[in-house]
């Protein structure tokens, strides 16, 4: 399997790469992301937009993103905010993304715990 960087232009943490599958027309895009656990909403609209920007450039392909966006006031089987950790506006670009690349969240439970546990 080849696989090659995809160029991103942004500085946050986001990096993908293009994977050409034998059984794929076209390539499998596969990204991954860190959203530190901040109020900065600059980032957030920073990493949403190269995020977009990807979802664009190779529009039809398969795109699977991973990572640790620290999110956890989205409610994602409902798509709603339940939680006040961070600004409404950091969990509602999150929400619009999602839905405007046409993707879903699959995970949708915590997958760390406190460090006591």
């Amino acid at each position: 399997m080849d696989a090659t960087e995809v160029d991103l232009e942004t500085d946050n943490e986001f990096v993908a790469a293009a994977f050409l599958c034998t059984n794929l027309n076209k390539p499998l895009i596969v990204a991954s992301l860190y959203r530190p656990t901040n109020n900065n909403i600059e980032y957030t609209e920073k990493i949403c937009n190269a995020i977009s920007n990807i979802s664009l450039k190779y529009k039809g392909h398969p795109l699977w993103i991973g990572g640790d966006a620290n999110l956890p006031d989205i409610d994602w089987s409902s798509d709603s905010i339940t939680g006040h950790n961070y600004p409404v506006q950091i969990n509602k670009s999150y929400i619009d993304l999602i839905h405007d690349i046409g993707c879903q969240q699959l995970v949708d439970f915590p997958t760390r715990y406190d460090n006591t546990q």
